[in-house]
């Protein structure tokens, strides 16, 4: 996937975006992870000032692929859990998705404790200065 050069915006997943519509007429949406527009005159301007240089559009560019590429083989290796063996036309793909995917479960645990070990220690840190100040009050 290549952005060229002309307007664009990026979103997160707080905008919906209209996939189609339902037999019964009503518009169908969705909420994906991430979304881009190319039709918006705002989104001109707002790139401008975000990605003023060439060096910054590539980079744009690279993360913009690896954040989709990320969710297609996330939801890939969820549909190979649950539903379709075969999602992964090579085997040695589903394995190498499921090492990653340990692995980033294994990081974010990790992530979680620390965070969790940080607020215990700044807790503990807090009482202690509390302690301290109702001595000398």
């Amino acid at each position: 996937m290549i952005l060229r050069s002309g307007p664009y915006a990026t979103f997160g997943s707080d905008v919906q975006v209209r996939v189609g519509t339902k037999r019964n007429g009503q518009h169908q949406f969705y909420y994906p992870d991430a979304s881009v527009s190319c039709d918006s005159v705002k989104a001109d301007v707002e790139m401008a000032l975000i990605l003023s240089t060439q060096a910054e559009l590539a980079w744009f560019e690279q993360v913009t692929l690896l954040v989709i590429v990320r969710r297609i083989m996330e939801n890939k290796y969820a549909r190979f859990l649950h539903e379709q063996p075969d999602a992964f036309a090579d085997p040695w793909v589903a394995e190498e998705m499921s090492v990653l995917m340990r692995l980033n479960i294994s990081v974010l645990k990790t992530h979680k404790k620390q965070q969790h070990e940080m607020r215990l220690q700044a807790g503990q840190e807090w009482a202690r200065a509390e302690l301290r100040n109702k001595r000398y009050a």
